[in-house]
């Protein structure tokens, strides 16, 4: 009778535990919320412009809407390239010298404002072109009569026009000129003499060989055509070259 008792319980047990309802699946977890993006201004290229100068310009950043407007100080800019909601092109009038805010403002009324994203400045071009104001296209070399040494005042030329060569990296090309006296050879190795005397000044100043290229015209391209003394010392030079 205990047998059949302990069976019977076990039995139930089973089967209250088949019978068990199955616990209920996780909720699922919301969803993640929607970043806010937000109107800012990064960035402009170029920052920096030659005063009372247009330009076009670059504006980096994010949130820009399709009827963004553009204000570079207090001028508002016509000319607004929407690229994306994070690039504009602006064309900008000349500015006046100083640094200049620039804001952007959509139609929602979200904006931003980059202080002194602009600046403008005076450019001083003889200081960024070294070469600016010297003789590098055309440089005229002279010699005296029947000579291809350089003299003191050829070499002041020189000295004068040194960054020409030294701030270039294209070719200098020297060319040997003779007036119309003499035989055709030996101006033409006379040419060649002066044209090697400019190669060799130009070398003691560090300007490699491997850029200089050398060449005698000995009479055949005189400068001057008039004849007598004052056109024949016009006709006795080297013309240098100096290429960007």
């Amino acid at each position: 009778m205990r047998r059949t008792c302990a069976r019977f319980l076990a039995l139930a047990a089973v089967v209250a535990v088949g019978c068990k309802k199955p616990d209920p699946p996780p909720a699922p977890e919301p969803p993640p919320p929607t970043p806010t993006v937000r109107v800012q201004v990064i960035s402009v290229d170029p920052p920096s412009v030659k005063v009372h100068e247009p330009f076009r310009a670059q504006v980096f950043g994010s949130g820009f809407q399709s009827d963004i407007g553009v204000w570079v100080g207090s001028t508002r800019i016509a000319a607004v390239t929407r690229f994306d909601s994070n690039s504009l092109e602006i064309s900008v009038p000349p500015l006046e010298q100083g640094a200049h805010d620039l804001k952007v403002l959509n139609s929602d009324g979200t904006g931003h404002t980059l202080k002194s994203a602009i600046v403008a400045r005076i450019i001083d071009t003889t200081r960024t072109d070294p070469t600016a104001g010297l003789s590098c296209d055309n440089l005229t070399i002279s010699f005296d009569f029947d000579s291809s040494s350089l003299s003191t005042r050829s070499q002041a030329v020189l000295s004068s026009n040194l960054a020409c060569f030294t701030h270039r990296t294209g070719t200098v090309r020297i060319e040997g000129h003779c007036d119309e006296r003499g035989t055709t050879d030996y101006n033409l190795a006379l040419g060649q003499r002066r044209a090697d005397s400019v190669r060799l000044w130009l070398a003691s100043q560090g300007v490699s060989s491997s850029r200089v290229q050398v060449i005698s015209y000995g009479e055949e391209r005189p400068a001057d055509r008039t004849g007598g003394e004052a056109s024949w010392a016009r006709n006795r030079r080297a013309e240098v070259h100096a290429q960007k």
